[in-house]
This record gives C-alpha cells, sequence and structure tokens, in this order.
C-alpha cells in the first residue's frame, strides 16, 4: 500500500471511489464505473487521480487473485485507460495546493524560526530548498556532501517522486542550509537527516500540522492567518513550493527554467531533455541564497531582487 499507513492510503479511496462502487460487486466494476470516479477530478485534482486509479488497480488486481473477480482489470493504465484519459503528466502539471502569499511570507518564516523541534527544522529545510515534503522526510545523511555543500536525492528513492529512469537529482546547500544541517542533532543508528522523536522518518501529517498550528496562533493573535489568496484555506507545505515559484517569477529576474530545476520539474520537450547536459547548479545556487534573504528580510520591503545569473 505504497508504505503509507492504512487509514492514509485510503483515504482518496473513501472519499471518491466508495461513493461510486462501494455499493458494487467487485466482479461487476468496468471500465466505465473506473471512469466515473476519475473523469471529475482527472484535470481538476490530477495528482490525486493519479494516485486513486493506482490504488484502484491494486485493490482489483488483489481480487482478482483472491478469485472474487475475472477478466481484465479495468483500472489498469497501459493498453486500457491510457486511451481514454490525457497522460497525467501532460494534463497540467501539479496539482493546486493552497500557497502561501508573497506579502506573508517572511512573516510566517519569522514564526516558524521561533518554533523548536525536528518538524520545524524539517519544514524550514523544506522551505529553503523548495522541494517535496516526501524528499525532505526521508532525507539521509548519505545523500549530503557535506564539503561540496550538494544533496543528491538517487532515482527512485522513497517519496522523492523522482521517476527511475530520470536521472539523480542535486540541491545545491546554501550558507542557510549548511548552518540548519550542522545545528542538528543525529540519532544513534539512524541515517535519517530529520527523524521523529521515537524513531524512523517523520509522519507527513507533521508539517502540515505545524503549518496550521502557526496559522491558527496567528489568528488568535489578531492576524488573518496564513492562506491562500484564491481559495481562502490554510496554506500546506507543498503550498510553499508554489510561492517560491510566483517569487522567483515576479519579483526576480531569474530565467524561468532556473526555478523549475529547483522545482525538480522536467524541462521541455523528451528531445530538448535529452540533450541537457547540466543542471546549472551553481547558477540555483545563488538563486537559492536570494530566496533565503526573501523569507528572512521585513515584510514592507518592495525592492525588487536582480538575479546575477
Amino acid at each position: 500500500m505504497g508504505g503509507l499507513p492504512r487509514d492514509q492510503w485510503r483515504v482518496s479511496v473513501d472519499k471518491y471511489a466508495v461513493p461510486e462502487l462501494g455499493h458494487m460487486l467487485v466482479q461487476d466494476i468496468d471500465l466505465q464505473d473506473v471512469l466515473r470516479v476519475l473523469e471529475p477530478i482527472w484535470a481538476t485534482k490530477t495528482v490525486t487521480a493519479d494516485k486513486l486509479r493506482r490504488k484502484l488497480n491494486e485493490i482489483l488486481d488483489y481480487c482478482t487473485v483472491k478469485g472474487h473477480r475475472a477478466g481484465p482489470n479495468p483500472a489498469r493504465w497501459d493498453g486500457n485507460l491510457a486511451f481514454v484519459l490525457p497522460s497525467p503528466a501532460g494534463v497540467g502539471g501539479e496539482e493546486n495546493y493552497p500557497a502561501l502569499q508573497l506579502k506573508d511570507l517572511p512573516r510566517f518564516w519569522a514564526a516558524l524560526s521561533t518554533r523548536e523541534g525536528m518538524g520545524a527544522a524539517a519544514l524550514r529545510f523544506q522551505m529553503l530548498t523548495a522541494t517535496r515534503a516526501g524528499a525532505i522526510r526521508f532525507m539521509s545523511w548519505s545523500e549530503v556532501d557535506l564539503e561540496s555543500k550538494v544533496w543528491t536525492v538517487q532515482p527512485g528513492r522513497r517519496s522523492s517522486k523522482i521517476g527511475r529512469r530520470d536521472g539523480p537529482k542535486r540541491v545545491p546547500l546554501t550558507e542557510e542550509m549548511m548552518q540548519l544541517l550542522t545545528a542538528l542533532p543525529r540519532q544513534t543508528g539512524s541515517d535519517l537527516v530529520f527523524w521523529a522523536p521515537r524513531g524512523g522518518a517523520l509522519s507527513d501529517a507533521t508539517l502540515g500540522k505545524l503549518m496550521r498550528t502557526i496559522h491558527d496562533a496567528d489568528v488568535r493573535a489578531g492576524g488573518g492567518g496564513f492562506v491562500d489568496a484564491k481559495t481562502g484555506e490554510t496554506v500546506v507545505p507543498h503550498g510553499t513550493r508554489s510561492a517560491f515559484k510566483v517569487w522567483a517569477s515576479e519579483m526576480t529576474d531569474y530565467d524561468w527554467n532556473l526555478s523549475e530545476a529547483a522545482l525538480w520539474h522536467k524541462l521541455g520537450n523528451k528531445v530538448e531533455q535529452a540533450y541537457a547536459r547540466t543542471d546549472v547548479l551553481e547558477k540555483r545556487r545563488v538563486m537559492m541564497a536570494a530566496w533565503a534573504r526573501f523569507l528572512s528580510e521585513d515584510q514592507q520591503r518592495s525592492v525588487k531582487i536582480a538575479s546575477v545569473a
């Protein structure tokens, strides 16, 4: 079940699939039934829909092995749903998550900086690097070269979202990131950089809960909290990546592809990707240092950050 606790694994199944398929016998579920579940969210919640499709595929495969159904799996992608649904990679990129607004970023960073604990350190590191929460949660010291100031994540590493056919992803470690890492306590017998008090990796809910706690504290203090500008929803960890992209696009002169590389997005078409021979590591190092300065500066400042790329 993808390494997630059972109750977390089935959240999307309960929300989207059970209302449509819960009353049916598994032997009666066909392609049109699966499409009835997936089509309403395929274009708007592509990441969630694709994960749900994979879960349905696993469930129905299991039912077939156990003898509860026969015939082709209607949730299979290749040679099946691929003919009637657009590829997840081409629908619209990453799903839109409630994102921090630019005006709130320094204020949120200041509030986060007062928090102690491994969860707060992990969230600060995620914001500084603009990487995914899963990549941070399972980050290991063996991936970090403190001398070269580079963090390298290999293809297929757990929760990294790096495909096994993709190349490794390198993250330049700025001075702010290095200071954070070198101050971290290490857990005996564990290679994890950010670890839970009881051992093992941090829960995938830890960072989100911390963001809600900071939001609630700001509201109690008379502030407006930290919400997405369009939806009004409380911000989530993944939304810090969107905030980084907005900053890079609207407040700097950095090339679009430079921030895309920082987000580990694939650039261009397959031909362009095949000829890409560099990940512009040092240019990204300069950009990420500017990002760290923005986070720590006063929210009233209005001077445009010019790139030196």
